[in-house]
């Protein structure tokens, strides 16, 4: 049941925007629908030739980044999934090694990634009702718990006892989320990139997302220096299409996921050994406004 405090869905996706410094945002299908659309009549994609990778929290409340690829009829069953806790990229160059040899003759690849957090119907930043529990539950946990370990007194971590500790009580993908945070909350670039954001968790999760970001570049070009690929890296052999950004999940039953977009970027493979990468960001607000039918709201 909703109460008096509940908003209409025009109005959380005003929210949404507001939390995030008045980006545009829309819901995630017709979003990512949109996308999907300017890749294939734009910019040459075919369904059948492409390679969707996705790095997203594998949190059952991510109902719209790739979990049900019956929402995106350009999808088909083979989605390579690269993240783990967070959204963070686990697979690393292992994975991007198998990731390589699976990219259909002559195909492409589309690349979705980004953290998520939850937002009530009441507006209550990082908290959502899930199915079948009737109180609102920490979304992301993973990217809230980092942020309270972070934020603790006399926290450090580098120093020996704390990676003990924590390493005691953690796992190897929970440590990554921490240590990825951490480098972001130390990167002057990132908190300026998200200074414009006020309200504390969603100003993390807005800086792990630039640190998905980063890694995923690393993973993928090995030299962002100079975006000069290496030789084993795909970014070397077909075009990659990036969808970034933040998932904001919502009560269940209550409408789509929204979605704030950072990046939607096309890279070209380089035309002789060597060369670099070309990179052309693609106009986000033209993809939310063509984000129809349905509710968007542009900041």
């Amino acid at each position: 049941m909703g109460s008096n405090n509940d908003m209409s869905e025009h109005e959380l996706l005003k929210k949404t925007s507001e939390v995030f410094g008045n980006r545009p945002v829309a819901t995630g299908p017709n979003l990512l629908n949109s996308a999907w659309k300017i890749l294939e009549k734009e910019h040459g994609f075919e369904s059948e030739k492409t390679l969707f990778i996705q790095s997203t929290c594998p949190d059952e409340v991510n109902r719209t980044m790739g979990k049900s690829v019956g929402n995106f009829p350009f999808m088909n069953d083979d989605i390579f999934h690269f993240g783990g806790l967070a959204g963070i990229p686990q697979s690393g160059r292992v994975g991007l090694g198998a990731c390589c040899s699976h990219i259909p003759e002559g195909g492409r690849v589309v690349v979705l990634f980004g953290p998520h957090i939850g937002m009530t119907s009441d507006g209550t930043v990082a908290k959502v009702k899930r199915r079948g529990i009737s109180t609102p539950s920490t979304s992301c946990g993973a990217a809230v718990g980092a942020c309270n370990i972070l934020c603790g007194a006399n926290f450090d971590i580098n120093d020996d006892s704390v990676q003990g500790v924590a390493k005691a009580g953690m796992n190897e993908q929970m440590m990554s989320v921490i240590n990825t945070c951490k480098r972001c909350s130390d990167n002057e670039d990132v908190k300026k990139k998200v200074s414009d954001i006020e309200d504390k968790l969603a100003n993390f999760t807005a800086q792990l997302y630039h640190g998905i970001e980063s890694t995923l570049e690393q993973d993928l070009i090995l030299n962002s220096d100079n975006n000069v690929p290496d030789k084993a890296s795909p970014a070397c052999k077909v075009p990659f299409a990036f969808i970034g950004g933040i998932q904001v999940n919502t009560d269940h039953g209550v409408m789509d996921d929204i979605f704030v977009p950072m990046q939607f970027e096309l890279w070209t493979p380089p035309d002789s050994e060597g060369g670099e990468v070309t990179r052309k960001s693609l106009d986000v607000e033209k993809l939310c406004a063509s984000a129809g039918p349905g509710p968007v709201f542009r900041g």
